[in-house]
């Protein structure tokens, strides 16, 4: 009895997938298949919404690329770029220097060479069918403290050279001047009437998708 029960549930659920597939509205042995109609005029009015975002953020784009083109062409903005990649160049040419004469000592050499050999065990140890993990804890630890006394030695080397600090201190202000003009363009972007235009535009078009989907 049960697997007859079961049989018609499964021809009725067959029978309704059969009159799906016929269309809206059809019959088939008694089951009945509805479904509401495909909404074209929503479909096409929300493909011209995302075509007219596309189009708003695009005059969008165009005008702020055309300003920043002009932006870019002024002496203060050309003189403040070259003025920090000179400042980034002379702080990045000292550093060097100092930290090259710090990295050649015997000190410094034979405490890379012991970090290299503790990297070396730690690996192999890690590599063991049975790894003990207490030890592996021991060895990173011991290896992560090496590397930081070999970093505290590279600040406090750098921190040591006053020029070095003057000049870290001049790429800083260089590279603040350049961001306050970046400031700057944003804040004239905002007023210029073509670009306010053209978000009014996308603003329009954005809240109009919104509210068709």
């Amino acid at each position: 009895m049960y697997l007859r029960r079961l049989k018609i549930v499964v021809l009725a659920t067959a029978m309704g997938v059969c009159s799906q597939a016929l269309g809206a509205g059809a019959s088939l042995s008694g089951f009945t298949i509805s479904y509401a109609p495909y909404n074209y005029a929503k479909d096409n009015a929300v493909r011209a919404a995302f075509k007219e975002v596309a189009r708003a953020q695009t005059q969008v784009d165009l005008a702020t690329d055309a300003k920043r083109r002009i932006f870019e062409s002024t002496d203060d903005w050309q003189q403040a770029v070259h003025e920090a990649l000179q400042a980034r160049a002379e702080y990045d040419r000292i550093r060097s220097m100092q930290l090259s004469v710090l990295h050649n000592t015997p000190q410094y050499i034979a405490a890379q060479i012991e970090i290299y050999k503790l990297q070396e065990s730690l690996e192999a140890m890690r590599a063991e069918p049975l790894p003990k993990t207490q030890k592996i804890h021991e060895l990173a630890n011991q290896l992560l403290n090496k590397r930081a006394a070999l970093s505290n030695a590279d600040s406090r080397e750098l921190a040591a050279n006053e020029v070095l600090t003057k000049t870290r201190y001049a790429m800083i202000d260089a590279e603040a001047k350049l961001n306050a003009l970046r400031k700057e363009f944003v804040q004239s972007i905002r007023l210029d009437p073509k670009w306010r235009e053209a978000r009014t535009r996308l603003d329009s078009a954005r809240a109009s998708l919104k509210a068709i989907r």
